[in-house]
C-alpha cells in the first residue's frame, strides 16, 4: 500500500535558503531533529529530475553548535509501525562530500534509526542496523553510486530482531541483499517514517539532494514491493470544476485564490457551511500510461476557535469521493489523502484518467 509520496514541486523555486523552505518542509509534515536546521541544515529547491518539478537540496554544514549523532529530517507517515516495507527516492550526492548522505527507515516513537542506508565515497553503498556507526549489515562494490548523478536509491525491509530481511537497489539493480538477520535496532519491531540527513564528520560540508520520493508497505494487492524508478509529478489548479461553494479571497476566481504556494493569507479560499464544498480541475501533466496513485495534497487552517473537521474531495470520471477526516488548527499544514485506485472504475489509475481528474476541500463538520 501507498504511503506517502512527495515530490517537492509545491515548494516555490524562489525558496533557496531561507524560512519559507523551512516552512513548507515542515508543513509538509517533515521534521528537523532539534537543532538540526538551525545548527546544520541549509534547505533549498532547485530544479527536479530531467528538468522537471522541484527537488530538495540539503547544505549540510558541521561545525559549531550542540552536537547531534547524526541529525535528521523526519518524515511521519502517520501510520502504526509497520513492519515490512519500501522507501525509494532520486538521490544525488555532490562530489567532494565527506559527510555521506542517508536515506533511513525510522521510529518516530523512540526517535532513532531501524536501518540506514549511506551513500559513501567511491561509490560505495553501507546498510547499518541503527544509524551510520552502529551495526554494519552489508556493504556493496565501489561504483555502486556515481556522485554528481541523480540515482533511484531503494530500500526493502522487514524489521525483526532475527529474521529480518533487507534490500538495497540502485537504478532498480540489487546491491546489498541480507536474510534472516537482526534488522531491529529500537524496541519497537517496525517503522513509522522515514528520513533523510547526513553523518557528522568534523567539519565537514556536504551536499545532498532528493527527489520523487515514495514509501509503501508489502499490504495490499498494488504498490507492495520495490516501485522502481518511478517519478512524482505534481498537478495544480487549472480551472473551476463542477461545484463552487467556497469564496474567493484575494482572487478573482477559486481555483486562483486556492493556488497559493506561500502557505499565508495571500490569496485563498473559505467557507464554513457544513457540506460546502470546492472542486478544480487540474493541469494535464501526466503522460504515464500507469499511475500507481493519486496523493491530495492541501493546505487549510481555521480563523477561529471552533473545530473545524475539513476534508478532501476528489472527482474521478461520474464518482466523487472523499478522504479522511482533518481536524484543521491556526495554523497552516498540508493534508494528505492517497487513491491507489481509480474510484470510479475501481481499477488502476491511467494517465488519461488522472489528468480528468477534479480535486478540492470539502467542510465537513463543525464542532
Amino acid at each position: 500500500m501507498l504511503l506517502r509520496v512527495d515530490g517537492f514541486d509545491y515548494i516555490p523555486l524562489a525558496s533557496a535558503q531561507n524560512a519559507l523552505t523551512a516552512s513548507h518542509l515542515t508543513g509538509g509534515g517533515w521534521r528537523f531533529q532539534p537543532g538540526a536546521l538551525q545548527d546544520y541544515y541549509r534547505p533549498a529547491i532547485i530544479a527536479g529530475v530531467f528538468g522537471w518539478g522541484h527537488a530538495l537540496f540539503v547544505d549540510a554544514v558541521f561545525g559549531a553548535g550542540p552536537t547531534y549523532t547524526n541529525p535528521n529530517m523526519v518524515l511521519p507517515l502517520g501510520v502504526s509501525a509497520t513492519a515490512s516495507g519500501v522507501v525509494g527516492a532520486r538521490m544525488f550526492r555532490g562530489s567532494g562530500t565527506i559527510a555521506s548522505p542517508c536515506l533511513r527507515l525510522y521510529d518516530a516513537v523512540t526517535n532513532a534509526p531501524q536501518l540506514t542506508v549511506s551513500l559513501d565515497a567511491m561509490g560505495i553503498i553501507r546498510l547499518w542496523r541503527g544509524d551510520i556507526g552502529g551495526t554494519l549489515l552489508a556493504a556493496s562494490d565501489a561504483g555502486a553510486f556515481d556522485d554528481d548523478r541523480w540515482m533511484t536509491v531503494e530500500l526493502k525491509a522487514t524489521i525483526n530482531t532475527s529474521t529480518g530481511e533487507a534490500e538495497v537497489r540502485v537504478n532498480t539493480g540489487s546491491v546489498i541483499h541480507v536474510v534472516s538477520t537482526n534488522t531491529q535496532a529500537t524496541g519497537v519491531a517496525g517503522f513509522d517514517a522515514v528520513s533523510v540527513g547526513c553523518q557528522i564528520v568534523g567539519n565537514a560540508q556536504a551536499a545532498f539532494a532528493l527527489d520523487d520520493l515514495y514509501v509503501c508497505d508489502l499490504t495490499g494487492s498494488v504498490n507492495n514491493d520495490f516501485l522502481g524508478a518511478v517519478q512524482v509529478r505534481t498537478q495544480f489548479m487549472a480551472g473551476a470544476g463542477a461545484t463552487t461553494d467556497f469564496t474567493p479571497n484575494g482572487a478573482g476566481t477559486n481555483w486562483q485564490a486556492a493556488s497559493n504556494f506561500g502557505l499565508d493569507d495571500t490569496t485563498y479560499v473559505s467557507d464554513g457551511v457544513v457540506g460546502d464544498l470546492d472542486t478544480y480541475t487540474v493541469q494535464a501533466v501526466v503522460n504515464a500510461s500507469i499511475v500507481h496513485g493519486v496523493q491530495v495534497r492541501g493546505a487549510m487552517r481555521q480563523d477561529d476557535a471552533t473545530q473545524i473537521t475539513a476534508r478532501q474531495v476528489l472527482k474521478a470520471g461520474s464518482t466523487q469521493v472523499t478522504g479522511a477526516d482533518h481536524l484543521t488548527n491556526e495554523s497552516y499544514q498540508y493534508y494528505f489523502d492517497i487513491w491507489e485506485l481509480d474510484p470510479d472504475t475501481g481499477l488502476g489509475w491511467t494517465g488519461t484518467e488522472v489528468n480528468a481528474i477534479q480535486v478540492g476541500p470539502k467542510v465537513e463538520a463543525i464542532a
